[in-house]
C-alpha cells in the first residue's frame, strides 16, 4: 500500500510539472508575439517621435481639413471669364501678349518658375475681371462676381495652357534666339520689374 501511494504522489508531482511547464512555455510565446507586435517607441531629445503609419493618418486629416475649408472653384463662371479674355482684343494686346513675351524669354533662359507666372496671368485674369462685369456683371461688383478661388483657377489654366504651347515650339517667336539670355535665377527686383512691365501694375 505504501509503494502504491508513492508511485502515486511521483506520478501526480509529474503532471503538475508537465502542465507548469506548458503554461510557462505558452506565456514566453504570447511575450515574444505581443514584443514583435509593439511598435518600438522612439525619442528624440526626451520626446516620443510617432510612428510613420501615425503621422500619414494625421497629414491626410489635414488635406482633408483644408480641402474642406477652401471654397469651391465655380467651374462656369471660370469658363466665362477665361473665354472673356482670350477674345478681347484690348486685353489681349496690352496684358497676354507681354505677359506671354516675358514668360517665353524667361522659359528659354531658364529662369522660369510656375508660381510666378500664376501671378502674372493672375494680374491679367483681375483686369478681364474687372472689364466683365463693367460690361456685363448687372451692377455686382467685380470680385464677388469672380470670388478669389475662381480667378486663380482661371490664372492656373492660363499658365497650363502657356507651358503647354511653348513647349510645342508655339512661341518661340517671342524668345530671343541669340544666346544673350541669361541662366542666372531672377531676383526679386527682377520679378518686381517685369510684373510692373508685363501689367502695368507696381508690386
Amino acid at each position: 500500500m505504501a509503494r502504491a501511494k508513492t508511485t502515486k504522489k511521483k506520478t501526480t508531482k509529474k503532471k503538475t510539472t508537465r502542465r507548469k511547464a506548458k503554461m510557462t512555455s505558452k506565456k514566453t510565446a504570447t511575450t515574444r508575439k505581443r514584443t514583435k507586435a509593439a511598435p518600438k517607441k522612439t525619442t528624440r531629445g526626451g520626446t516620443k517621435v510617432p510612428s510613420r503609419s501615425r503621422v500619414a493618418a494625421l497629414a491626410q486629416r489635414e488635406r482633408a481639413l483644408r480641402a474642406k475649408a477652401q471654397p469651391a472653384v465655380d467651374q462656369h463662371a471660370a469658363r466665362d471669364l477665361e473665354l472673356y479674355i482670350e477674345n478681347d482684343g484690348q486685353l489681349y494686346r496690352s496684358q497676354t501678349t507681354p505677359i506671354l513675351a516675358n514668360l517665353a524669354k524667361k522659359r528659354r533662359a531658364g529662369k522660369y518658375q510656375h508660381d510666378l507666372a500664376v501671378k502674372l496671368f493672375g494680374y491679367l485674369v483681375e483686369s478681364g475681371a474687372k472689364k466683365y462685369a463693367q460690361e456685363t456683371g448687372g451692377g455686382q461688383p467685380w470680385n464677388k462676381l469672380f470670388d478669389v478661388p475662381t480667378r486663380r483657377a482661371v490664372a492656373e489654366s492660363f499658365t497650363r495652357s502657356f507651358e503647354t504651347e511653348y513647349d510645342l515650339g508655339n512661341y518661340d517667336h517671342l524668345a530671343p534666339t541669340d544666346g544673350s539670355a541669361r541662366t542666372a535665377p531672377a531676383t526679386p527686383a527682377e520679378i518686381r520689374a517685369d510684373v510692373a512691365r508685363a501689367t502695368g501694375v507696381r508690386v
